[in-house]
C-alpha cells in the first residue's frame, strides 16, 4: 500500500518521503518541514496511526499544523468522527482509488499553500507595520509584539515578554 501510494504520487511529480515505520516517519517529521502527511491508521510498530497523528498535532510549532490525510479500511461514522476530532484534515478509504487520492492530495496541498501565503502576509504586516501590534495569549499575557509596540512603550524585551497586558497597561 505504501509503495503503491508513493508510486502514484511520484508519477504526478510530487516529492515523496516514505517510511516503513511510524518511528522513522516521526523522526523525519521532527527534522523536516513537510507540506502533507499521509498515514495509514493501522500501522505496524509501537504507535498506531492515531497515535502518530496525535504526536504531530501536539507539536507546538508550525510542524504540528501540517495537513494530514488518513488512510483507513474502516468507513463508519464513529471512525470518521474520531479521525476528525483527532485533527485529521481528510481521509480516504482502502483500497485507494488513484483519482480520489490525487484529488484529495491536491486539495490539501492547495489549502496548505494558501495558508502559508496568508501567514507570510501576516508576518510581513506584523514585522513592518508602523503601528504598534501586540498579540496576547489565552491568559492575557504578551506573547508577541512588533518593533513599533516596543518603541511606543519604551520598554525592553525583558519588560514585555510574558507580562500581563492588563498589568502592563496599568503601569
Amino acid at each position: 500500500m505504501r509503495m503503491q501510494t508513493e508510486a502514484i504520487l511520484t508519477s504526478r511529480g510530487l516529492q515523496v518521503d516514505s517510511f516503513a515505520s511510524e518511528e522513522h516517519a516521526l523522526e523525519a517529521k521532527l527534522n523536516k518541514n513537510y507540506h502533507l502527511v499521509i498515514t495509514d491508521i493501522l500501522l505496524a510498530g509501537n504507535l498506531s496511526g492515531l497515535g502518530f497523528v496525535n504526536k504531530i498535532r501536539r507539536l507546538n510549532d508550525r510542524r504540528g499544523d501540517v495537513p494530514i490525510l488518513a488512510v483507513t479500511g474502516f468507513d463508519d461514522i464513529a471512525r470518521r468522527i474520531e479521525l476528525f476530532q483527532l485533527g485529521v484534515n481528510d481521509y480516504a478509504i482502502k483500497p485507494l482509488i488513484e483519482a480520489e487520492l490525487i484529488a484529495r492530495v491536491r486539495y490539501l496541498l492547495a489549502t496548505s499553500v494558501a495558508i502559508e501565503r496568508q501567514l507570510e502576509l501576516i508576518r510581513r504586516i506584523f514585522d513592518y507595520s508602523p503601528n504598534p501590534i501586540v498579540i496576547i495569549d489565552h491568559e492575557g499575557r504578551i506573547d508577541q509584539y512588533n518593533d513599533a509596540f516596543a518603541s511606543v512603550t519604551g520598554k525592553a524585551p525583558e519588560q514585555l515578554d510574558g507580562k500581563s497586558l492588563f498589568e502592563f497597561c496599568l503601569q
